[in-house]
């Protein structure tokens, strides 16, 4: 199984300018023009699965209600979330154990309690930042489409 785990504030939207993502009305937090990014990645790996790895996890109804309008098409390859525990590393951690993963990327804003100080338990080689400011560029799904076609030997 190919897996991505994907964090929601800093990624499919952008901190630069708070007012530009929290203060639209509801339905507008996540950008559409980085969902598209999301859709290529999905769409150009056809046996990638999504793991959410967010806060907004918490609310899976509505995680999916926004998504969807602002475009995302391949819901039905979210296959979970991450469980509630001290550090996203740990999280991501106890969701894989048991499962047979071939590979998988974490794509995240921030590294701290990932492959950082508070908690490194996740390689770096399997994690991506974004820019909290930008969220996923286009060099970034290019990255993740690229790592996820590559053949397993070579990782």
């Amino acid at each position: 199984m190919k897996v991505l785990f994907l964090d929601i504030d800093g990624v499919l939207n952008m901190f630069g300018n708070s007012y530009r993502t929290f203060m639209k009305p509801y339905g507008q937090h996540i950008e559409p023009h980085i969902v598209q990014r999301l859709n290529y990645v999905m769409e150009s790996v056809p046996e990638l699965s999504i793991v959410i790895s967010s806060s907004w996890r918490l609310n899976m109804e509505d995680l999916q209600k926004q998504l969807m309008e602002q475009g995302f098409k391949h819901w039905e390859r979210v296959i979970g979330h991450t469980p509630s525990l001290d550090a996203r590393g740990q999280e991501i951690i106890a969701w894989m154990v048991g499962k047979e993963i071939q590979r998988y990327l974490v794509l995240d804003d921030e590294s701290f309690d990932i492959c950082g100080e508070k908690c490194d338990v996740i390689p770096r080689e399997c994690f991506i930042q974004t820019d909290m400011n930008e969220g996923l560029l286009n060099k970034d799904a290019m990255f993740i489409v690229n790592y996820f076609n590559e053949p397993k030997d070579s990782k």
